[in-house]
């Protein structure tokens, strides 16, 4: 940070009265320069469409064919023809979003000034459903490593439902810099060196739900639900470069390029449940399919971690103190979790609801997993100067 950015930051701490003093003091020197100037401020807002990496499911609902003995139904083994209704790579679709910026420039010569920005992309779920004949949740068995499945719906035994809802949860991201005009060119170049603070959030669950009806117990029904949930907070510091090439007095490119180092806060919460009825009587037990005693519960932890972030945009100034500004940006975050980085396929029958105590070995069990996730999305928006 430079000498002309700690000054600048001395006297935001110091609040209004130090820049009072300043006014009625002797002239101020070189660095820092008060005195009214056109354009000293700026706004912008920005629609944003955005998509982030997909997740990748393991398999989560199967089927077979119409006379699959009952041991065989949904079984992944390369010897059966099981299908896989639900597994795989899954899209998050467009999310749609904002993006909120404005700044002041303290000093028009050297570019010194303070800038704050906030980016919001809203919520989306994928939902599926399932009704076959035969449906199963397929499974390893922890007991002795051969593939099974949980029987949902199977011909002359019972009907099932399967529902699957997987949703993106919204992202914040907020940031407050101090700039300064480090090089300048008449030929139009420019580039604004940024120091400051940068946090952002990014949370996605997963939830699967059970129906079960017996044709063989009428009157008994299970109703069951996995559930996982994973947000990522992060706080950091912010260093980047703006760089902007005026290619006419109408038209110019800015490209952002940006990392914040901080702390990378995940959090991760696993529930599951079952409901039996059987006539007008109901029993509920802790554990579905894929969350149970062995893993249930929330998890935390903590990771050094980098956010990166680079933008383009192409500024048209249409009016003299308006510009309509169309780009692009991308931000990677490391270490970050996600719902389905937590899912155990290895399980231990003998953990389904109700459970045989003290039954061994305890999975599905938790494990700490992260990766890197990324967003990318488009904008269009104006900002003014007054």
């Amino acid at each position: 940070m430079t000498k002309r950015m700690l000054c600048l930051l001395g006297l935001l701490l110091a609040g209004s009265g130090a820049v009072q003093a300043q006014d009625e003091a002797s002239p101020p020197s070189d660095v820092l320069t008060f005195a009214p100037a056109k354009d000293n401020a700026w706004v912008t807002g920005e629609f944003l469409f955005g998509w982030t990496a997909s997740v990748n499911f393991a398999p989560l609902v199967t089927t077979s064919p119409d006379g699959t003995d009952p041991e065989d139904a949904g079984v992944l083994d390369p010897l059966l023809p099981t299908t896989t209704l639900l597994g795989g790579r899954q899209s998050s679709g467009v999310l749609p979003g904002l993006r909120l910026g404005a700044g002041y420039i303290v000093d028009h010569e050297h570019g010194l000034g303070v800038e704050a920005g906030f980016t919001f992309l809203a919520s989306n779920s994928s939902t599926f459903s399932f009704a076959n004949d035969i449906l199963a949740r397929p499974y390893i068995d922890a007991t002795n490593d051969d593939p099974a499945s949980v029987l949902v719906g199977f011909p002359k035994v019972s009907t099932g439902i399967i529902d699957v809802e997987s949703k993106v949860g919204d992202f914040y991201s907020l940031n407050l810099d101090i700039t300064e005009k480090i090089w300048e060119e008449e030929s139009g170049w420019r580039m604004d060196a940024l120091f400051g603070y940068r946090f952002a959030s990014f949370s996605d669950s997963l939830r699967i739900r059970q129906n079960i009806v017996s044709t063989l117990l009428p009157g008994t029904e299970i109703n069951s639900i996995d559930s996982f949930g994973a947000k990522n907070t992060f706080n950091g510091l912010d260093l980047g470069l703006r760089t902007n090439y005026l290619w006419s007095d109408r038209l110019s490119l800015n490209v952002l390029t940006k990392v914040a180092v901080g702390n990378m806060h995940r959090t991760v919460d696993i529930r599951g449940r079952t409901k039996t009825t059987v006539g007008v009587s109901s029993e509920p037990n802790l554990g579905g399919v894929l969350a149970l005693s062995s893993n249930i519960g929330e998890y935390r932890s903590n990771d050094l971690a980098v956010l990166p972030e680079a933008g383009a945009n192409l500024v048209w100034n249409f009016r003299s103190n308006m510009n309509l500004r169309l780009g692009y940006s991308l931000i990677y975050l490391t270490k970050a979790t996600r719902a389905d980085n937590h899912i155990d396929f290895t399980v231990n029958p003998n953990l389904f609801p109700p459970k045989v105590e003290a039954a061994t070995p305890a999975r599905p069990g938790y494990q700490e997993n992260h990766n890197d996730f990324w967003i990318q999305s488009l904008n269009l928006g104006v900002d003014v100067t007054f």
